[in-house]
């Protein structure tokens, strides 16, 4: 997909990994081999990212959903130790979130020193690279396709359990995402992933950004009109967030976490509702306020 930084593109890879992590489980834990060494962590989701910002940046969000679903998040990236990180993995994790020099690194481990690795990437089944232009340019391209070649790739038939449709054959669905669109991120794009299930999104330059759309909500809030909130609440009355985002049941007022609207969530943005703009005007979706809300956002 072709689309601006801030567009808020980072939902929309999300919450369809946290979906299959909900339809399998969460992973376990990694096998203790020694008091001090265990078995590499061997996360489902991985997520590439350039910068250790941008890792930060779309692990936060992650966190906000995988709760839900019992996922575990972990990020790496470089200018850190590697101590906290090679530790948060030997808990287990489900949803990786790299920068690609650290993760060869982990994966790698150092037979010199008898260091084994820390992750190993035979599980994965949903890989991203975010904004791929970007890591391209800052020439990450032979990190990122020594990284593609230790995920699984073709071969596992449908009626083995592989993938169907357009994917058929593939243990693994990749989501390519790029700000810009030249001939060399096109080429790169084909190699990384199904011919047959390219689909570019072009975004222009006057499509909306998540800083666009928080403007809108600054200027609801400058000046609250109390018609167009019933009539938005009204609307989504009853509705379930598997009607809103085609993934799980849950009603409004749940998803996201305390502080924030389920459509400022989808959206990219955390705490404060999309349609609240003064305390005492603030409007939520409920069935019975006595009815306690069962959590499970894809069950």
């Amino acid at each position: 997909a072709v689309a601006k930084t801030g567009s808020g593109k980072t939902c929309g890879f999300l919450l369809p990994a946290l979906a299959r992590i909900a339809e399998r489980g969460p992973a376990q834990a990694p096998k203790k081999i020694s008091y001090y060494v265990s078995e590499p962590a061997q996360p489902s989701v991985l997520v590439l990212a350039p910068t250790r910002e941008l890792a930060q940046q779309i692990a936060g969000e992650a966190v906000k959903f995988a709760p839900t679903v019992r996922a575990k998040v972990v990020s790496i990236y470089g200018g850190v130790p590697k101590g906290d990180q090679v530790r948060e993995l030997k808990k287990g994790c489900d949803v990786l979130i790299a920068t690609p020099g650290r993760l060869l690194d982990l994966a790698g481990g150092d037979p010199s020193k008898n260091i084994k690795p820390s992750v190993q990437l035979v599980a994965v089944t949903y890989l991203v690279l975010d904004e791929a232009d970007r890591m391209l340019d800052m020439g990450f391209e032979p990190d990122i396709r020594k990284i593609v070649n230790q995920c699984p790739s073709t071969g596992l038939p449908e009626e083995g359990g592989g993938a169907t449709g357009l994917l058929a054959g593939s243990m693994r669905q990749t989501l390519f995402f790029t700000a810009t669109w030249p001939k060399a991120v096109q080429e790169t794009a084909s190699a990384f992933t199904s011919k047959e299930a390219v689909q570019t999104v072009l975004s222009g330059n006057d499509s909306p950004t998540v800083a666009d759309m928080k403007k809108i909500l600054d200027s609801v809030e400058a000046d609250f009109d109390e018609t167009i909130a019933q009539k938005l609440v009204s609307e989504l009355e009853g509705k379930t967030v598997h009607e809103l985002i085609a993934a799980g049941k849950e009603k409004l007022t749940g998803f996201g976490g305390g502080g924030g609207g389920a459509v400022a969530a989808v959206a990219g943005g955390g705490g404060g509702g999309a349609v609240a703009a003064k305390e005492e005007k603030k409007v939520v979706v409920e069935e019975e306020e006595e009815e306690d809300v069962d959590f499970d956002l894809f069950g």
